[in-house]
């Protein structure tokens, strides 16, 4: 076995290869669209329970905005998994249906 070099190691590159790459790109665009949607119905009933202070309080509507992005944190850590498995799902439906994780199979 020859001797190692002495010095730092450079770190290996992870890079994707093209069926990744196109895998990837074919299940990012459901998994957004399905976790947008799923913000937007939570921010819509969030800023729907603000409302309240408007009324009853006399606020602005600055301060509903306020409250409602104070309270997004809480909402995206519900809605990114649900998102995820609903948009994942969706995809990998499409390309098994279009057989075209079939192909990426066979390619290797």
């Amino acid at each position: 076995m020859p001797p190692k070099p002495a010095g730092p190691q450079p770190a290996p590159t992870l890079q994707m290869n093209l069926i990744s790459r196109y895998l990837f790109r074919q299940i990012a665009l459901p998994v957004a669209a399905a976790c947008a949607a799923l913000c937007g119905i939570g921010i819509l009933s969030q800023s729907l329970n603000q409302l309240e202070v408007i009324v009853e309080r006399g606020q602005s509507a600055w301060v509903m905005l306020k409250l409602t992005a104070l309270a997004t944190p809480q909402l995206m850590a519900v809605v990114l998994p649900i998102g995820v498995l609903v948009g994942g799902l969706m995809a990998l439906t499409r390309l098994q249906r279009e057989q075209e994780l079939t192909a990426c199979f066979a390619g290797g």
